[in-house]
């Protein structure tokens, strides 16, 4: 009787180290979400979960977003994967696996944080990932424009440039390259930050309008830098089909809707993102013109490995004159003082004249 309760309590202390050293390990399970940070408007995503469970072991794995689930793999159900419906993007079902989901047609709606978890089947434990913040960018639409006062410049003096790119969201970051090298910050200044957003939207669905903007100010004469985007977004229902028994009635309907709209408030113009940047001293190059660069991307910068969600650029050519401005004053008070010695004065040159003329008849 001895050696068997012996027996059971080495037997029960066995299972509790097993159950121990399981646990254990379910602990150290180390799951991450690889995705891309940033992503355009109407691109695709491929998030991928990875973990160190082998597949014996592996009960159960789950994409999701805040709010929703947007996949779910199980080992022992057929099929394996239920997928789930979601705003702001479509998940491409042949290219999901128990690891990796892709979600195309992405949306700025699918803007958010996402993970994903990992179930043991034995012992039972559920493993999460660190939550992933992804971005879907409205893209710029074309290269930013660089516009300037004079088409050449002067060794000494001051360019000043203006950069604006097309709208975007969120705005566009904006550096200026000359001849390759980046600016100087002291270069360009960034003033008072100020943001605001506003929502309106027209009971069922009728009117819609959005809006982001972004703003930099800058008051100083050499240093001035404007920042600005500004990104709407308006839809309209399609009007209704009218017959002859409604026609009055629907007159009369689209007249107090026009008056509705005539009084709200207009929204203002879609205005692009622009910078100022004054430069105090310029070299002359050797090839008599300087290469002026806008790049305007999103994000401002990224990592190493990483790629812009969207980048333009836009390079234009400026003749640099090797003359000052101005003469200095002295040279120029000296220049114009014996110009006046040499210009001739009237009365001398009518005397001259006169005396010639009287020589001439004395002497015939």
């Amino acid at each position: 009787m001895v050696q068997s309760l012996m027996t059971s309590w080495i037997s029960l202390l066995l299972v509790f180290c097993a159950l121990k050293s399981g646990s254990g390990q379910a602990t150290d399970v180390d799951v991450r979400l690889v995705a891309p940070a940033w992503v355009a408007r109407g691109g695709s995503a491929t998030l991928r979960c990875l973990h160190q469970v082998p597949p014996q072991l592996l009960y159960k794995v789950e994409f999701l977003r805040t709010g929703t689930k947007l996949l779910q793999y199980v080992r022992e159900r057929n099929p394996p994967f239920t997928s789930y419906s979601f705003a702001g993007g479509r998940l491409n079902a042949t290219l999901s696996t128990e690891n990796s989901i892709t979600i195309d047609n992405l949306d700025p709606s699918a803007s958010g944080t996402y993970w994903c978890e990992v179930s043991l089947e034995t012992p039972i434990f559920t493993a999460a990932s660190h939550e992933h913040l992804l971005t879907v960018v409205y893209p710029q639409k074309h290269p930013p424009i660089i516009t300037f006062g004079k088409p050449d410049v002067v060794v000494g003096g001051l360019l000043r440039a203006n950069c604006t790119s097309a709208p975007a969201a969120p705005a566009p970051k904006l550096t200026w390259y000359i001849d390759n090298e980046k600016v100087d910050e002291e270069s360009v200044r960034y003033f008072s930050y100020r943001v605001s957003s506003s929502t309106r939207t027209k009971g069922g669905g009728g009117y819609r309008h959005r809006k982001h903007q972004h703003r930099y100010i800058a008051p100083e004469f050499n240093h001035t830098a404007k920042y600005w985007a500004l990104v709407s977004e308006t839809t309209q229902t399609p009007p209704i089909n009218s017959n002859k028994h409604h026609k009055c009635s629907l007159k009369e309907a689209q007249s107090e809707e026009m008056a509705k709209i005539q009084e709200r408030p207009r929204s203002p113009p879609a205005i692009p993102i622009s910078l100022w940047v004054s430069i105090a001293e310029l070299k002359a190059p050797a090839h008599g013109r300087l290469q002026l660069t806008c790049t305007a991307t999103i994000p401002d910068e990224v990592g190493p490995g990483e790629k812009y969600a969207d980048i333009k650029k836009q390079t234009v050519a400026v003749a640099v004159n090797e003359l000052n401005l101005k003469k200095p004053y002295s040279a120029t008070t000296h220049a114009n003082a014996t110009s006046s010695c040499l210009h001739p004065n009237p009365l001398w040159i009518l005397g001259c004249g006169i005396m010639l003329r009287e020589l001439t008849h004395q002497l015939y």
